[in-house]
């Protein structure tokens, strides 16, 4: 019984050590996904433009609905947030990284 607990007790001291370590390449990953959704705001705002200008486009189904439920502003502005939330957090992960 004593060494089922003491090897339970071990192998959850190492998964917790596992999890809290950052990682240069999860905070790069996390920094890369927020430039992707950075493009994808862009190219929304730009794809939105010229739909109002009356120029024929074609566009995602997503990205229309989004357009017509809370506009294009709004919209580009929520991707941008969540990229800056997600690559902020890449750039402390990185910097926590190269402390340890």
């Amino acid at each position: 019984m004593e060494d089922e607990k003491k090897q339970e007790e071990i192998v959850q001291e190492h998964e917790q050590e596992q999890e809290e370590k950052p990682t240069t390449m999860g905070g790069l990953k996390s920094i890369g996904f927020g430039i992707i959704l950075f493009a994808v705001a862009y190219y929304f705002y730009i794809t939105m433009t010229s739909y109002e200008n009356g120029e024929g486009i074609r566009m995602n189904r997503i990205l229309l609905l989004a357009y017509e439920i809370v506009g294009k502003n709004i919209t580009a502005g929520i991707l941008v947030l969540i990229g800056l939330f997600i690559a902020g957090g890449g750039v402390k992960e990185v910097a926590e990284a190269q402390k340890a």
